[in-house]
């Protein structure tokens, strides 16, 4: 069993936004659409969650336009699996199609009386 930090229980609802925007941005598309803060208070924000005692976010750096992203490290998944419980796309996608699987399955045993 993990425990969360005691600060993540302290996140402020402009934290809690942030980390929900980049866990949306970073599992979209393999990640290919980075989180860029539209405002220079959401980058100061974003750049507090990258801070070494928090460390929920990491900032990356495009080598072309130098323009700074943010994605989330291991521990602001599984921070945001927890809070929000959101999951990447394709582990929702997966659990969809077992479903529809189960579904079918138990749709043409029904049919056939088995």
């Amino acid at each position: 069993m993990v425990c969360l930090p005691r600060l993540v229980h302290e996140l402020t609802l402009i934290e809690r936004h942030l980390l929900g925007r980049v866990a949306v941005h970073s599992w979209t598309h393999e990640g290919a659409i980075p989180f860029v803060a539209p405002n220079a208070h959401q980058f100061a924000v974003a750049l507090g969650l990258t801070a070494p005692g928090v460390h929920l976010l990491e900032v990356v750096v495009s080598p072309v336009t130098f323009r700074q992203s943010f994605r989330l490290t291991h521990l602001g998944a599984y921070v945001v699996r927890r809070l929000f419980h959101l999951v990447p796309a394709r582990d929702d996608q997966r659990r969809e199609l077992a479903f529809t699987k189960m579904r079918q399955l138990m749709q043409n045993t029904w049919e056939t009386h088995d």
